[in-house]
């Protein structure tokens, strides 16, 4: 029995440009970028999470200590820790909802 012969050797496949002249080079492409790719997936890999977080009271916790600090006081470098950690609060939303993608 003959073995089989290869119809591109291993030089030709790895330098797609010494292929014969009677391929196209836009064929090879096409090809070569048509081909399925594989993603294994872990079938014991548990759901995500999707409720909706629970910051709605810590919003309005916020929302009143903003509301009692100017209604008592003036504004100066209490309000500017005041400010401090409400952008902290909302950097820990924005990173807790979008699951850290920053």
């Amino acid at each position: 029995m003959r073995k089989a012969q290869r119809l591109f050797p291993p030089r030709w496949i790895l330098n797609l440009r010494e292929l014969a002249s009677s391929i196209s080079p836009l064929l090879v492409y096409v090809v070569a970028m048509t081909a399925r790719h594989t993603i294994e997936h872990d079938p014991n890999e548990p759901k995500i999470d999707r409720r909706p977080e629970s910051f709605r009271l810590l919003f309005f916790i916020v929302a009143l200590g903003w509301g009692g600090y100017f209604y008592s006081f003036r504004a100066d470098w209490t309000a500017l820790f005041l400010g401090f950690g409400t952008g902290a609060v909302f950097i820990l939303w924005v990173s807790s909802r979008y699951r850290h993608l920053w």
